[in-house]
């Protein structure tokens, strides 16, 4: 039997951080931001407004380019209210306080995550995959 080869090659299909990407055997899903400038107003990295019908269990990563001594917040909402917010530390280069952020989100719920710095402006990014329960 062959392989099958996708007809729409990942590469050239984004993906959205504005709904969950299902992956192939719909048991999980994911979500990407992409690269997004962010400075000292808080800038908004993934919007979903609906995450579905059922439970999820979220992992999130947030990732920089390079950055020198600004200190990172990661603020999560779910429908409109914070449910996570951490201001991380710059040390040896490297984003301390960090790890991934686990949460479980009711069904029916929005969710959104922002970044902002304390001086300069960053490129970040924020990735995330989860299962539905």
């Amino acid at each position: 039997m062959a392989i099958p080869e996708p007809t729409i090659p990942s590469a050239i299909t984004p993906i959205s951080s504005v709904e969950l990407s299902t992956t192939q055997n719909n048991r999980a899903f994911y979500v990407y931001s992409g690269i997004i400038s962010v400075d000292t107003s808080e800038t908004t990295m993934v919007s979903i407004n609906d995450i579905g019908k059922r439970d999820i269990m979220m992992c999130l990563e947030v990732g920089c380019e390079a950055f020198t001594t600004d200190n990172p917040t990661v603020i999560v909402k779910s429908n409109g209210q914070t449910i996570y917010s951490n201001t991380g530390t710059e040390t040896t280069r490297a984003m301390t306080g960090y790890n991934e952020i686990k949460m479980i989100l009711p069904a029916n719920t929005s969710f959104e995550v922002i970044l902002k710095f304390s001086g300069s402006a960053y490129n970040m990014t924020v990735a995330g995959y989860g299962y539905y329960l």
